[in-house]
Formats: structure tokens, C-alpha cells, sequence
């Protein structure tokens, strides 16, 4: 099922025309076009990597429903955004799905802008149920990526000084 997850995120969101390039050696938060590939590597190596090179920090988790997989936003004081996940039985491993800017964090929901200027958004509960959804400015469609469960917003971005 992490294949479906990992196969569903990123078919949509190339379907959509959000993917841009990214590489662990060359990625950038800018918005040079391209195709964006996901990206897996050992999930302390691409976190560290993530925060050194963007000051991304994992700001808010959860568990896929279909998987039971953990998912991760990162964050960074620029509100650049990476959407990671780890693959079903390979713990140690995140993969990088999408990235964007201008995440924002709002009671309920949080959303970022990818590349193309289609949102990316996070709709939990109280409980932490969630689900994933794709709007894609161009086509003017919403897409229901994933669901999950216990969604944590682990740094209030709002808290933070600026």
C-alpha cells in the first residue's frame, strides 16, 4: 500500500503539473521548471540535509490510513515546504513527494504553495484525523490525495518570532 501512497501523491501531483526537480545534491526551493523526482534516502541523512541546507524543521506528522505509514511536513522560517513520507517497512527512509513555499498554518488546516501555484492543503481534527488535498489553480480541481490519522502540528509556526 505504500507503493499505492507514494504512486497516488505523486500521480496526482504530476498529473497536475506540480512537479519541479529536486535532488538531495541540487535541490532548491526556487521555481526553476522541471520534473520533479521523489527522492528516498535514510530518513536522519535527509532530514539533517533538509534543515541545513533550507532550515526545514519536521513541523507536523501523521499516519497514513492505508499504509500506516508516517508522513511529515518540514518547514522552514521561510515557509519552504517538503512533504515527506516513509515507505511501509523501511522505517529508517523518507521520501521526498513535493515540495513548495508559503506554508501556512491555520486552526484545523495548514497549506502551501507548489511550484505551479496549486495548493497543497491538511485538513485535521481535534482527534488527529486528516486528509491530504491537491487544488490545482490551472484546471480549478480538488483532489483528495490520502487520509490518515494521528495528525500532530508539532511547531506552531504562528508562535514562532519573525
Amino acid at each position: 500500500m505504500m507503493k499505492k501512497l507514494i504512486c497516488g501523491i505523486y500521480l496526482a501531483l504530476c498529473a497536475l503539473y506540480v512537479m519541479y526537480f529536486i535532488t538531495p545534491a541540487n535541490a532548491s526551493h526556487n521555481s526553476t521548471p522541471g520534473v520533479q523526482q521523489v527522492v528516498c534516502g535514510d530518513s536522519k541523512t535527509l532530514i539533517d540535509g533538509l534543515e541545513k541546507r533550507y532550515g526545514e524543521k519536521i513541523t507536523e506528522q501523521g499516519i497514513d490510513n492505508d499504509e500506516n505509514v508516517l508522513v511529515v511536513i518540514t518547514v522552514s522560517p521561510k515557509r519552504t515546504w517538503s512533504f515527506l513520507a516513509t515507505p511501509k517497512g523501511k522505517p529508517k527512509v523518507f521520501c521526498v513527494l513535493v515540495t513548495g513555499t508559503d506554508w501556512l498554518q491555520e486552526e484545523g488546516s495548514s497549506k502551501g504553495v507548489s511550484y505551479d501555484g496549486s495548493i497543497v492543503t491538511v485538513i485535521f481534527d481535534k482527534e488527529g484525523e486528516w486528509q491530504l488535498l491537491f487544488f490545482n489553480t490551472t484546471t480549478k480541481t480538488v483532489s483528495n490525495v490520502t487520509t490518515g490519522y494521528n495528525w500532530e502540528r508539532l511547531i506552531d509556526l504562528n508562535k514562532l518570532s519573525h
